[in-house]
This record gives C-alpha cells, sequence and structure tokens, in this order.
C-alpha cells in the first residue's frame, strides 16, 4: 500500500508533489501547533488502525493459511 493511499490529505498527512509544497506544510505545522497536534493524532490513529492485532491475525492467516 503506497503512502498517498494512506493519507487523507490535510486530516492525518499532507500528499505532496513538489518541495515547495512539503515546505509550506512544514511552515503550516509550525505555525499551527493545534493543526499540528490534530494531524498527529489522525496520523497515529491511521496507523494503529492499519497495524492493529486484527490486521496481524489477517496477515498471518493469508501467509500460513
Amino acid at each position: 500500500v503506497g503512502a498517498a493511499k494512506l493519507i487523507d490529505h490535510g486530516r492525518n498527512g499532507f500528499v505532496i508533489d513538489e518541495a515547495e509544497d512539503a515546505l509550506a506544510a512544514i511552515r503550516r505545522l509550525q505555525d499551527d501547533p493545534a493543526l499540528a497536534a490534530r494531524i498527529g493524532r489522525a496520523a497515529r490513529a491511521t496507523v494503529e488502525e492499519l497495524y492493529s492485532e486484527t490486521y496481524e491475525r489477517e496477515l498471518i492467516d493469508f501467509y500460513i493459511g
């Protein structure tokens, strides 16, 4: 799964195409600590959901059967 498929732009991260866009996103996060905290929480929730125990069991079942 590519990162761009996991990221909901502006909710749990930023999908960036150009270096200028990356710099703008970093500045935006620096200037808005509440936004940085919100994005961070949403990003963590996304990763925790993706790699939950349920996911691990499904992955093991897929490979081991």
